[in-house]
């Protein structure tokens, strides 16, 4: 029998990745984060794949990056933040496991994530509020939300370890 994988959205900042990779310890997982998995397959991080390429050559590798995972298992697998905006992506992400959104409001994200090298950070704020609020649409289409602000990885991880018990799934650790 397959064992579900988890799937972490969210917007940037949100801490996808961190909890993602405490979450995966917890559960005793692989971990996964796919901006991290499209940069090792490209060879170069996202602003540089931002700039020669450009933001829709990036979605279709996310994209084709999300269909060759049907096979994976018992990952914990931290999506990028436009990877379930796409209808086809959402899809897949419902079929690859249980999805949790990780809320965290503009404000904290831009504190969160101020500091580094993010392409969609480079414009106004009125535009990232607008890239926010439609994402909200699609993020809140997740069956479980857990909010990330003020709390610690291991809050927010015990947050999902809760929904994943509600949920009535059952992880078995892996046996050496």
């Amino acid at each position: 029998m397959k064992e579900k994988n988890i799937i972490l959205i969210g917007f940037m900042g949100a801490g996808k990745s961190s909890v993602g990779s405490k979450l995966a310890e917890e559960l005793d997982f692989d971990f996964m984060d796919t901006d991290k998995e499209i940069e090792c397959m490209m060879q170069m991080d996202i602003p540089s794949i931002f700039r020669q390429y450009g933001e829709s050559y990036f979605r279709s590798a996310e994209t084709a990056l999300l269909k060759r995972l049907a096979s994976k298992q018992r990952t914990v697998i931290s999506t990028g933040g436009g990877a379930p905006a796409l209808e086809k992506n959402w899809q897949t992400l419902n079929q690859l496991g249980l999805v949790v959104y990780l809320y965290v409001t503009l404000d904290t994200a831009m504190q969160r994530t101020g500091g580094k090298n993010r392409p969609l950070l480079q414009q106004s704020r009125s535009q990232l509020e607008s890239l926010w609020q439609k994402r909200q649409l699609t993020y809140q289409r997740a069956k479980y939300t857990v909010d990330t602000e003020a709390k610690s990885i291991e809050a927010v991880t015990k947050g999902i370890l809760d929904f994943i018990e509600l949920e009535g799934i059952k992880f078995t650790k892996n046996k050496l």
